[in-house]
C-alpha cells in the first residue's frame, strides 16, 4: 500500500513538471513569434515611408520643373518681343537718319566742296574727305550704336535671368532629394554638371554676339559709304587735282583747298580754270546716295536682327533641357 502511494506521488510530480515545461515552452515560442512579427512590420513601414518620400519628392520636382520651364519660356518670349520692338523702331528712323547724313554731299556746292577735299587729300596725302564723310554719317551710325546697345541689354538680362532660374531650380531639386533622404547621385542627371553646361552655353552665346552685334557694323557701314561717295566723286577729284598742278599743291599745303569762284561751268582752282562737268555728272549719283545709304543701314540692322535672334535661340534651346524633371 505504501508503495502504491509513493508511485502515485512520483507520477503526480512528473505530470506537474511536464505541464510547467510545456507552458514555459509555449511562452518562449510566443515571445519569438511576436518579435519576428514586429521586425517584419517595422521593415514594411520603413519601405512604405521611403516610397512615399520618393513619391513626394518626385511630385515636388515635377511641379518645380513645370513652373521654372514656364517662367523661362515667358521670359524668352518677352525678350524676343522687346528686341523686335527695338528693331522696328530703328527701321522707322532709317530714312530720316540717312537723309540727314547725306545732306552735306548733295547739291552742286556740297559736291564741289567734297571734290575739293578729295583733291586736296590726293595732292597732300591727307584724309579730310573721309573725315568729313564720317562726321556726316554720325546720325546714321548713332542709330546703329544705340540699337545695338539696347539689344545687348535685353540679351544680357535674359542670360542673367536664365542662369539665376536654373540655379534656383537646381537648389530646390537638391533640397527635395535631401528631404526624401535621397543622395543627389540618385537623380537622373548630375545636377552639379548643370553649372558647367550653363557656362558652355554662355560661351556659345558670346561668340554669336561678338560675331554679329559688334562695333564692326558701324565700321562696315562707314567704309561702304566712303567707297560709294569717293567712287562717284573720283573723276571730279582727279580732274581738280590735275588742273591744280603744282600751284594747287602749294596753295593747299597751308590751308583749305581754294575753290575760287564758280563761273558758268568752270571753277577757279589755284588760279587755273577747272571745268566742272564731272561735278554735274556726279550730281545724279549723289542724289541717289540717300537710297543707297539707306540700304546699307538696313543691312546692318538686319545683321543685328539675325545675331540677336541667333543668341536668343541658343538661350532658349540650351536652357530648356536644364529645367526637365530629374527624378
Amino acid at each position: 500500500m505504501k508503495t502504491t502511494r509513493t508511485s502515485i506521488a512520483i507520477i503526480g510530480c512528473l505530470f506537474i513538471g511536464a505541464v510547467a515545461i510545456s507552458i514555459a515552452f509555449k511562452r518562449q515560442t510566443s515571445s519569438h513569434s511576436t518579435t519576428d512579427t514586429s521586425t517584419t512590420a517595422t521593415s514594411i513601414i520603413d519601405t512604405a515611408t521611403a516610397d512615399t518620400a520618393t513619391a513626394v519628392a518626385r511630385a515636388r520636382i515635377a511641379e518645380a520643373s513645370s513652373l521654372y520651364a514656364a517662367a523661362e519660356a515667358d521670359d524668352i518670349a518677352a525678350t524676343r518681343k522687346t528686341i523686335n520692338d527695338i528693331l522696328a523702331a530703328a527701321r522707322k528712323e532709317v530714312s530720316g537718319k540717312t537723309d540727314a547724313a547725306t545732306q552735306p554731299f548733295r547739291g552742286f556746292g556740297n559736291a564741289t566742296s567734297c571734290a575739293a577735299m578729295g583733291a586736296k587729300d590726293k595732292l597732300c596725302g591727307g584724309h579730310e574727305l573721309q573725315d568729313h564723310i564720317r562726321r556726316s554719317l554720325e546720325p546714321a551710325t548713332g542709330l546703329l550704336t544705340s540699337t545695338r546697345e539696347k539689344i545687348l541689354v535685353q540679351i544680357a538680362s535674359a542670360r542673367q535671368n536664365s542662369m539665376a532660374r536654373v540655379n534656383d531650380y537646381r537648389k530646390e531639386t537638391l533640397q527635395f532629394a535631401r528631404d526624401a533622404g535621397m543622395s543627389p547621385n540618385e537623380l537622373d542627371t548630375g545636377l552639379p554638371a548643370i553649372g558647367e553646361m550653363a557656362k558652355t552655353l554662355d560661351h556659345s552665346v558670346d561668340q554669336t554676339i561678338s560675331a554679329g552685334i559688334g562695333v564692326s557694323l558701324e565700321v562696315i557701314f562707314i567704309r561702304s559709304t566712303i567707297t560709294i561717295l569717293v567712287s562717284v566723286l573720283e573723276p571730279a577729284i582727279a580732274t581738280a587735282a590735275g588742273t591744280a598742278g603744282a600751284a594747287g599743291t602749294a596753295c593747299v599745303a597751308d590751308g583749305p583747298f581754294p575753290i575760287g569762284k564758280i563761273i558758268g561751268a568752270t571753277i577757279a582752282v589755284g588760279g587755273t580754270a577747272w571745268t566742272a562737268k564731272e561735278i554735274w555728272q556726279a550730281i545724279d549719283e549723289i542724289n541717289r546716295l540717300p537710297g543707297k545709304i539707306e540700304g546699307l543701314l538696313n543691312e546692318q540692322i538686319d545683321s543685328l536682327d539675325k545675331a540677336a535672334t541667333g543668341a536668343i535661340d541658343q538661350l532658349e534651346e540650351g536652357y530648356r533641357p536644364l529645367f526637365a524633371p530629374v527624378l
